[in-house]
């Protein structure tokens, strides 16, 4: 995304936006909510059942993980719902919005989609609260999804934790979305990067 940043600075006004929770900058009001995520991750040693990293068990969630979990779910997605409104409000002021990853409901299993469905006390209208974030995000789809398709070997060198399992499931899933019909241009992450930039910028121009 500071690539892409900085190129398109030098002509236009640009928005820069992170949606994702791993190593990219939070917002101040995710802040808190990611420093106790990480305290956690290090003094859980074993992970529930349906956990995606480190040494898995084939138990449930037990209560307190659970309520740390819906906490962490609910966090997410007001950080997102404020992260859509200020994207629609640079939009309205003439900025280009560029965004590091983005809101989805069409898999809810992984990729930045909804998180309560994991849970299954969460009250009604919890769930509801969290999934209107991604309907709003569906609503406002982006110009443009650029998909840096990698393959499985990458992605373990990139998240060693992750199961391997887990890791081909994910890439197939990738493959699949359309983010419900957005414009998507998918670019093959093994080909150098000298082409990789240049796929890139000539699908944002055609766009802009």
């Amino acid at each position: 995304m500071s690539g892409a940043r900085k190129w398109l600075g030098s002509e236009i006004d640009v928005f820069p936006l992170y949606f994702g929770t791993g190593d990219g900058a939070p917002s101040l009001f995710f802040r808190p909510f990611k420093a106790v995520a990480r305290l956690a991750a290090r003094l859980i040693k074993v992970k529930p059942k349906g956990a995606s990293h480190g040494n898995v068990s084939d138990r449930p969630p037990a209560p307190l993980y659970s309520l740390l979990f819906a906490i962490w779910a609910i966090a997410v997605a007001l950080d997102k719902k404020h992260k859509l409104a200020t994207a629609q409000r640079a939009i309205a002021r003439g900025f280009v919005v560029i965004a590091d990853r983005y809101p989805q409901d069409e898999n809810s299993r992984f990729n930045d989609g909804p998180l309560l469905h994991r849970l299954t006390w969460v009250p009604g209208w919890l769930r509801q609260l969290e999934m209107s974030v991604y309907s709003a995000a569906r609503c406002a789809a982006p110009d443009l999804i650029i998909k840096l398709r990698v393959g499985p070997d990458a992605v373990a060198k990139r998240e060693p934790d992750m199961r391997h399992d887990v890791i081909l499931q994910r890439v197939a899933w990738f493959d699949d979305l359309t983010f419900h019909g957005a414009s998507v241009v998918t670019i093959d992450g093994a080909r150098p990067l000298p082409e990789v930039t240049q796929i890139a910028r000539r699908a944002i121009w055609a766009v802009l």
